[in-house]
């Protein structure tokens, strides 16, 4: 299948081709996915429902890969995530909100974990807090 910075790629150019049965191939059938606030994502399931949802709330979504870092079975991506919130918001609770109609741009980084020729963990994180700013959801903060 390739580095785990080549599946690393491979996956987030299936986030932007909206391509769900490449990037579900492309991990192990247990996988577990880690998100800011606790969120975990376990199996190939949730993660097609996490992936559908998601595309859902923000239609244009994509990335903009910065850098790939391959270390082992391991690799780094540092990448902007960039969409418009057009559809509901489901929030990790389960709960939702009416759509913003804001573009965000957050920076996240991604560790790929892979074994026997799958990903079989990804942890990602990125700063809710701005995320949720620029949303419209929390008021902007102040700067010094």
């Amino acid at each position: 299948m390739g580095s785990p910075a080549e599946m690393a790629r491979r996956t987030l150019q299936a986030y932007n081709d909206r391509d769900l049965d490449a990037m579900l191939t492309s991990v192990s059938p247990d996988v577990r996915i880690t998100l800011p606030g606790g969120q975990l994502i376990s199996g190939r399931e949730e993660m097609r429902a996490h992936e559908q949802q998601e595309w859902e709330s923000f239609p244009d979504a994509h990335v903009e890969v910065r850098q790939v870092i391959d270390e082992g079975s391991m690799a780094v991506a540092e990448y902007i995530w960039a969409a418009t919130n057009t559809g509901p918001l489901t929030l990790p609770d389960g709960s939702t909100l009416p759509a913003t109609g804001k573009r965000i741009e957050v920076p996240c980084v991604t560790v790929v974990e892979v074994k026997d020729g799958l990903v079989a963990a990804e942890r990602s994180y990125w700063d809710m807090m701005e995320a949720f700013q620029q949303l419209g959801l929390l008021p902007a903060t102040a700067t010094a």
